[in-house]
């Protein structure tokens, strides 16, 4: 039993541990990253940014972990945009 890292291993052990399989569910089906999860649930600092990455990755990042996290985004009805 892995007991500290940051590995694959770990995570998969500690949300075992806390019966977070739909988190489980979600990193095997590839929507999310373990890392990702991770540090969604404050076990892990994602690593200061550079500058030198894509906007688009971690707003990918972000729309996948609410879409884990709280479900589908809410729908809008267009008719209510409008006047």
């Amino acid at each position: 039993m892995v007991k500290h890292g940051a590995g694959r291993g770990y995570i998969f052990a500690r949300l075992r541990r806390e019966n977070r399989f739909d988190l489980i569910a979600a990193i095997e089906s590839r929507k999310v990253s373990a890392f990702a999860v991770a540090v969604e649930l404050g076990w892990m600092t994602r690593p200061p940014i550079r500058g030198t990455g894509s906007a688009n990755q971690a707003r990918s990042r972000t729309y996948a972990l609410h879409r884990v996290f709280d479900g589908p985004p809410p729908r809008l009805n267009p008719k209510a945009l409008i006047g």
